[in-house]
């Protein structure tokens, strides 16, 4: 977003206006560019300003200009500077002030009404300060009908979108005064009361002529990227992470699950209802809190998983992911230890938008991979995957999402190369090249959301949403491992695990580590890092040569 304005004042007003659209109000958010633009004598006064706002910090100048032919023509000298802000926060998908003040766990207490399609209850939010004397906590929301908000029996003051802290793409900011300013690495916990929207977006209801059964109705979530919002007021940014507990209540005979472990057989409470308990023990980001509700059976797939689904599909869903234990046994030999403790999947009703959603401990797939013959599971194999990319090692930002898809898409086909030979790989690579240039074409060659690290300020991340950072993620991996060798580069992926384990990278981390990690390398000292991140359109494209995709086409072409 640019904002424009003309010099006509003096120096000291002119600083005061671009200070304001800078900073932002009461009422409207900062903008994170301005032009200012002065014509004849206005032009030094462009200058001065220009340069006095670099110096105290508020912007950088990022593009000077002084040729304007129709302007020039006339001997009426011209100036225009573009100031570029740093944003308020350090991911542009969140309101939160995550850098002051972070959520280390949270216990999440809600009941779900199908009748009114809503979630109501509570979220306790365990604080701790980062920076010193924070006095108060941003968090995010959209929609949420935020009731109170309390530090055990002491009511806190709080406001939703405040200070302009709004919009379309982004929801509400919801800012809760602290009874106290908190030091660094002080605790305190906040409870907020609150109940959901009925068209949030992160919570689909499905009738129960919607389902297999046509009995009972079905709710799930979908918190990816930015919905978690919608569902409890949190950091609603992968830069944050936090262990949870929640309990969530549902009418009988409806089973509840979520992305966590269960904590033992659910208890029965009054008005036909049970109430399920979990417990994630390891911290993940907020996009990874799923839960699903519906009658929902299962059948074991192996030592460490189960297969839920409605109870008319349970046959046919065990079948097609039986060879679920063999991919996590290749992921183990890959990329290092699973921690989660068990890999269950969850087949939901076919409304559901994706292939599948890596949710740890419960990844959910779509009833689409019900082939008959398992030729679509390396879906699994993908979201098994993320157990390691994104789960564990997670982008710091929707800004370099790569660094989850892009590890692992090239994971997944390194799993299926294991599975079913490199032939098969290449097969996959072929159709990852047709799908990528597609996705190029759709945006245009010279698009923002063509490039692996594309801004994304004030944008809903699902709007940029494509395959380009699954496969021009993996080109770039693919293309580092050409330059060290298969063996050196697989140890390199055990290395990153345990390098970010637990943690949150953007590229310039991911591109430290590695160099550090090939010190003395020769062959990587020319890798072209900034055109692989911020370039716009195609990458080098790999050489593929499948006996498989010619014998397709062979047959196709008969």
């Amino acid at each position: 977003m640019l904002r424009k304005v003309t010099a006509k004042k003096g120096t000291g007003f002119y600083i005061r206006a671009a200070a304001t659209f800078l900073r932002g109000t009461e009422d409207k958010p900062p903008v994170p560019s301005i032009v200012l633009s002065g014509t004849g004598s206005a032009a030094s006064v462009v200058a001065d300003v220009a340069h006095a706002i670099e110096k105290q910090g508020l912007a950088k100048i990022t593009h000077l200009e002084t040729s304007f032919p129709e302007v020039a023509s006339r001997g009426v000298p011209r100036l225009a500077a573009t100031l570029t802000a740093p944003w308020p926060h350090p991911d542009p998908s969140s309101y939160s002030n995550f850098d002051e003040v972070v959520v280390e766990s949270y216990d999440l207490d809600q009941e779900i009404d199908f009748d009114k399609g809503v979630l109501t209850g509570s979220i306790v939010l365990h604080l701790s300060g980062v920076k010193e004397l924070s006095t108060s906590v941003v968090l995010d929301t959209r929609g949420l009908d935020v009731t109170g908000a309390f530090c055990g029996s002491e009511a806190l003051q709080f406001a939703v979108g405040s200070r302009g802290r709004k919009s379309e793409a982004l929801g509400e900011a919801l800012e809760i005064q602290l009874p106290k300013p908190l030091a660094a690495k002080e605790k305190t916990s906040v409870r907020v009361d609150y109940s959901t929207a009925p068209d949030a977006v992160a919570v689909q209801i499905l009738a129960p002529e919607q389902t297999l059964g046509k009995k009972h109705p079905y709710l799930f979530t979908q918190c990816q990227a930015i919905h978690a919002r919608c569902l409890m007021p949190c950091q609603d940014t992968p830069g944050v992470k936090s262990s949870y507990k929640a309990k969530i209540t549902a009418p009988c005979p409806l089973t509840v699950l979520m992305s966590a472990v269960a904590d033992g057989e659910p208890e029965s409470v009054d008005g036909g209802k049970r109430r399920f308990s979990f417990t994630q023990k390891v911290p993940i980001p907020s996009y990874l809190l799923a839960i699903a509700c519906g009658n929902l059976v299962s059948e074991k797939i192996g030592a460490r998983s189960h297969v839920w689904s409605e109870p008319e599909a349970i046959k046919a869903c065990a079948f097609e992911f039986s060879d679920t234990d063999k991919f996590m046994s290749i992921g183990e030999k890959l990329f290092g230890e699973y921690v989660w403790g068990v890999y269950d999947l969850l087949v939901l009703p076919p409304s559901f938008p994706y292939g599948g959603m890596e949710n740890p401990c419960l990844t959910f797939v779509t009833p689409t991979l019900l082939a008959g013959d398992k030729s679509l599971a390396d879906v699994v194999a993908h979201e098994i995957t993320h157990s390691w990319f994104g789960n564990l090692c997670t982008n710091r930002s929707w800004e370099c999402f790569w660094l989850n898809e892009g590890f692992t898409k090239f994971g997944e086909c390194r799993i299926m190369q294991n599975m079913n030979g490199k032939d098969y790989e290449q097969l996959l690579l072929r159709n990852l090249c047709i799908k990528l240039k597609e996705d190029v074409s759709h945006f245009g060659t010279g698009h923002e959301f063509t490039k692996l690290c594309p801004r994304l300020p004030g944008v809903d991340p699902d709007d940029a949403f494509s395959g380009i950072p699954y496969v021009k993620g993996q080109m770039m991996l693919l293309h580092l491992e050409s330059l060290v060798g298969q063996e050196r580069f697989e140890a390199y992926l055990r290395a990153h695990v345990k390098r970010f384990t637990g943690g949150c990278l953007d590229e310039k981390d991911f591109k430290n580590f590695f160099l550090e990690h090939f010190a003395g390398e020769p062959a990587v000292k020319d890798v072209d890092w900034n055109t692989w991140f911020y370039g716009s359109g195609l990458p080098p494209m790999p050489e593929v040569d499948s006996r498989m995709a010619k014998e397709v086409r062979r047959r196709f072409e008969l």
